[in-house]
């Protein structure tokens, strides 16, 4: 009798499996569905599983770019000639909403001698990929202003690019 209150045979010569796993039968190789599988690399998307700490994602989740655009340079001291660029448009009637419009973006990225794949670069940055941004906040004018003035340095046009210069004056002044 074994453990389990079953018949077992009598203990013979072990045989040779050819899975890696002994509950698998070694003639009949079968392919578990991800589903209903019980292996140990099978996926299973049930709510069952949804508390297992292999299905969490560890990774933390990035701030949305647009949101990086708004408040990257929001605690830092602005160059003068940003905010009174901003409020001359306003003035100009380039208003939409509570910022600028994109007709005000684009006469101020159309007026500076920026080559056309800069000019590309720095719209899709700061309007984050929407194409169709209507309006653009004191912040993201603020960072085209200083995505255009890298490219007129001919330095990298982007936010990692935005965010060290931002370092470097900020502790310039500490």
């Amino acid at each position: 009798m074994s453990l389990f209150g079953d018949d077992a045979p009598a203990p013979a010569a072990r045989k040779i499996s050819s899975s890696l796993f002994e509950d698998e039968p070694a003639s009949t190789p079968q392919k578990k569905s991800a589903a209903t599988g019980s292996g140990l690399f099978t996926e299973d998307d049930s709510a069952a599983n949804d508390s297992s700490p292999w299905g969490a994602s560890f990774t933390p989740k990035k701030q949305a770019r647009s949101d990086v655009v708004k408040t990257l340079l929001s605690n830092c001291s602005i160059p003068e000639t940003y905010v009174d660029s901003f409020d001359a448009l306003v003035e100009e009637g380039f208003v939409h909403g509570s910022g600028v419009s994109k007709q005000g973006v684009d006469k101020i990225v159309n007026g500076c001698s920026l080559s056309a794949i800069d000019r590309t670069k720095v719209l899709e940055i700061t309007s984050a990929g929407n194409w169709d941004k209507a309006s653009f906040s004191r912040g993201e004018f603020n960072v085209l202003l200083a995505l255009i003035g890298l490219a007129q340095e001919e330095e990298e046009v982007s936010l990692d690019s935005v965010d060290e210069r931002r370092e470097c004056e900020c502790s310039d002044r500490d």
